[in-house]
């Protein structure tokens, strides 16, 4: 496995609000057009380094700003949205910002910097907050991939959004379901160095049993004949016996994970 240099500096906020998202099934990665919405097709077809999650992190990270910048800035000034630690989030990803500083009135002991001014600093620097959003979500990826409840909830989530993606009719089943296509021997080892060789639902170590390249050990979370996709976030492994019971009637993932320390 390839080493990532992480930095990992108060992503877990971040992480619970994508977590938020996909509980409450708040989708909006497919509200989009143009090509967007192709490279969000692209990606549910084959399978994708930069992943759908990666994409649903990036989102949520703007969408939340968005809110409160452009709906709250009020409590921007107030101080009840933490600048100070979004100010640390550029420098530590090494982003260069002209920084938002919300001017007081010493003697009054109040706030003089205006509502629109905060909206207008950032709109002017939406860009880097993009910017920051593309850094960001790969440590947040990195987090979260290990979570395959939530990795469930979120192919859920977007099986049932499916309907809202238009796919060229050569990409689909007759059913109207996505086609399988060869999964890549990277998605293989990742998901076997995930789940620690194990099958996710009987925990039947593996390791001695398969070579890590056999798909047959290898099973999409959500079926795609239940409108599931092609995506790393949607593999998990499962012994013969466990994927054989599964087949393609149910969504759910084992809820068992190896211990670290015996």
């Amino acid at each position: 496995m390839g080493l990532k240099v992480l930095d990992l500096y108060q992503v877990y906020k971040t992480a619970a609000t994508v977590e938020f998202g996909i509980q409450t099934s708040t989708s909006l990665l497919f509200e989009t057009t143009g090509l967007k919405l192709k490279l969000l097709q692209n990606k549910c077809k084959n399978y994708n380094k930069s992943t759908i999650l990666h994409e649903y992190i990036k989102l949520c990270f703007i969408e939340d700003n968005d809110y409160y910048f452009y709906k709250t800035p009020d409590d921007v000034i107030e101080g009840m949205f933490d600048l100070e630690l979004l100010e640390n989030q550029f420098y530590v990803y090494g982003i260069e910002i002209d920084f938002l500083v919300i001017r007081w009135d010493k003697e009054a002991n109040c706030p003089i910097t205006l509502p629109i001014t905060v909206m207008r600093w950032y709109k002017k620097n939406r860009s880097k907050f993009k910017l920051l959003a593309e850094k960001i979500c790969l440590d947040i990826f990195f987090v979260l991939f290990s979570n395959r409840n939530l990795l469930s909830e979120f192919n859920r989530m977007i099986s049932e959004d499916f309907k809202n993606i238009k796919f060229a009719k050569h990409a689909l089943t007759k059913k109207g379901t996505i086609k399988r296509v060869n999964m890549p021997n990277w998605v293989k080892e990742a998901v076997f160095f995930r789940d620690r060789g194990h099958c996710v639902n009987c925990n039947k170590s593996l390791t001695g049993i398969i070579n890590i390249n056999d798909k047959k050990n290898y099973d999409h979370i959500v079926p795609l004949d239940l409108y599931g996709i092609n995506d790393p976030t949607n593999i998990q492994l499962l012994c013969f016996e466990c994927n054989n019971y599964k087949s393609n009637r149910n969504t759910e993932s084992g809820k068992s994970y190896e211990n670290w320390f015996n």
